[in-house]
């Protein structure tokens, strides 16, 4: 990784405008990385995330390419035990996702779109 590089996270909840900045920063020439787009790879058909999930919350989730995000969803949300679960699983892939498109980049800053980073590290 380029010494110095500045690493900048856009965060917010749903509609805070972190797409709109996002969009601003692509067309201004930036790399935005998006956690959320990472996420939906890995929940690719036979990742490795892929068979975490599978082995923790069943087959019912798996879709016909990747997790159904939305069964998932269903069973997870409103069970804070099971979003941790999920949440231990999945995490660690982004962050090590993340360092490692940090470190590939070669400009002085780079934006890291990570929606929820706030609440969940204060969880």
């Amino acid at each position: 990784m380029k010494q110095n590089k500045k690493i900048i996270v856009l965060t917010g909840g749903i509609a805070s405008g972190k797409s709109t900045v996002g969009k601003i920063l692509k067309d201004r020439g930036y790399e935005v990385v998006e956690s959320d787009k990472i996420v939906h790879k890995l929940y690719s058909k036979n990742s490795e995330v892929y068979n975490l999930i599978i082995k923790e919350f069943g087959r019912e989730v798996a879709g016909e390419d990747s997790i159904n995000r939305k069964k998932l969803g269903n069973i997870v949300f409103n069970d804070d035990k099971k979003i941790k679960k999920l949440n231990r699983i999945v995490h660690k892939y982004v962050v090590k996702e993340l360092i490692k498109r940090c470190n590939q980049n070669e400009d002085d800053i780079i934006f890291l779109d990570i929606p929820l980073m706030i609440e969940e590290k204060d969880k």
